[in-house]
């Protein structure tokens, strides 16, 4: 899980989106949220805190649209990526013993 948070933080950086994000690249959470789940029927994936302080987290529909969203402390949020195509890749198991 660490690996995919650490990957997703470098496509984020990028990575600058067309769908979502051309329209409403900050705002209110809870403003965004409702947007993504309205509108593209997004859903959470994935979450962890980015740079010690921000909120990181992966909305993805079953189209394959997906949308990554940095939450401030102080509570704003901005649309930093969004695309199509997701695809959940299975959890692998890691190895020991090497």
């Amino acid at each position: 899980m660490r690996n995919q948070v650490y990957f997703l933080t470098l496509a984020a950086c990028g990575v600058m989106a067309q769908s979502a994000a051309a329209q409403v690249p900050c705002g209110e959470r809870g403003e965004i949220v409702k947007m993504l789940t309205e509108k593209y029927r997004e859903q959470p994936r994935a979450i962890a805190i980015a740079s010690q302080t921000n909120l990181l987290e992966v909305y993805s529909s079953t189209s394959g649209s997906w949308t990554i969203l940095v939450t401030k402390p102080r509570g704003s949020s901005c649309i930093i990526a969004a695309g199509q195509s997701w695809e959940d890749i299975p959890a692998v198991k890691e190895l020991t013993g090497l």
